[in-house]
């Protein structure tokens, strides 16, 4: 009997410790697939962090360039990220050569999907001068599966304004004097707020006018949304309404002149609006004109409004987009679960 009962110990004994060995297995493997799959995410951040264009983003791919990626030369290399079959690859060009051997980084890749956005248009007369004014389409949405970056025109028929006030003598949006009060142009469609980055370089025209060089809302601001205000008094403003109340109003110290030419940058960040006004006439460092709650707006359109009849201002140079780029890896591991890690990087500005 007492054999037997050995036995029996020494049998669950045994079979205890091959279970825990083989768990122990497992463990290893699914943390060296994770160890791994950090390791080729953080490699994948780093690359972003020196890019300096995203050319494409979405389901399986992401291609940036940037010409710190394998040294500190004038060449740039386009270094392209993509799931086939279920790994993940890296495939670089330099300069205007054709891609290398691809390079495989993961195996078992179940999920890879990266996200950014973009929207960059110099107002250049090769995109414009040949358009002619159609009828508004309504806004269009914007996708990230195979392109990046967008012109106001490759997003469609978003305003008539944005082709009608176009001049092509000054490459820039030119609201006309002729023009009737409360013109606004819409150059985005609706986006998220959170992380969003607005920029334009704005010159007044005319003086005793009231223009909103950059506006996150509604046509109208003073219905819903937030702008920069150039007030008819000079005033350079933050302006935050809701429901048609105004909710804040914040002043620059430095005020308005027109002919002065302004690069005027609007950015969103946990749940609050900041706005940038640099004076590039006078070559002046960026001054703040105010930080403020964005009251719950978290998806509008961008537009360039005029506001008093029979004034004018010119946009140029509009870029507006999220400066960081998210990344979703899924390893599948031998369990035959799935570990999702996610990250992400911004962009560095040319």
């Amino acid at each position: 009997m007492v054999v037997g009962v050995v036995g029996v110990l020494i049998s669950a004994f045994v079979h205890a410790q091959m279970s825990t060995s083989n768990m122990i297995a497992y463990e290893r493997s699914a943390l060296a697939l994770v160890s791994r799959g950090v390791q080729v995410l953080s490699s994948m951040e780093d690359v972003v962090r020196s890019s300096e264009q995203t050319l494409k983003a979405g389901t399986d791919i992401l291609v940036v360039t940037s010409p710190y990626y394998i040294d500190n030369d004038a060449e740039v290399e386009t270094i392209e990220y993509s799931r086939s079959g279920g790994n993940l690859y890296r495939r670089v060009a330099h300069g205007s050569a054709a891609y290398g051997d691809a390079e495989l980084l993961l195996e078992g890749v179940t999920t890879f999907e990266t996200n950014a956005l973009e929207i960059n248009d110099t107002f250049a007369a090769t995109d414009y001068g040949s358009l002619l004014p159609v009828a508004v389409a309504g806004v269009m949405d914007v996708t990230t599966e195979d392109q990046v970056e967008y012109t106001v025109v490759e997003l469609g028929a978003l305003d008539v304004d944005a082709v009608s006030f176009y001049s092509a003598v000054d490459e820039s949006i030119l609201v006309p004097v002729t023009a009737g009060a409360d013109q606004s142009i819409t150059v985005a469609p609706a986006l998220d707020a959170e992380g969003l980055s607005i920029q334009v370089d704005f010159t007044p025209i005319d003086g005793g006018a009231e223009y909103r060089p950059l506006v996150y809302g509604g046509e109208d601001s003073d219905i819903r949304g937030i702008a920069v205000v150039f007030a008819d008094d000079s005033d350079v403003l933050l302006r935050l309404t809701n429901g048609g109340v105004q909710v804040a109003e914040l002043a620059a110290d430095s005020s308005w002149d027109p002919g002065s030419t302004y690069r005027l940058v609007l950015k969103f960040f946990e749940g609050n609006a900041s706005a940038h006004m640099t004076n590039l006439t006078d070559a002046t460092r960026p001054e703040l004109v105010g930080t403020t709650s964005r009251s719950g707006i978290e998806s509008a359109r961008v537009q360039l409004q005029s506001i008093t009849a029979n004034k004018s201002a010119r946009w140029d140079n509009l870029a507006i987009g999220y400066p960081v780029i998210d990344i979703h890896l899924g390893i599948s591991l031998d369990s035959g679960g799935v570990e999702n890690l996610y990250g992400g990087a911004k962009r560095r500005q040319p």
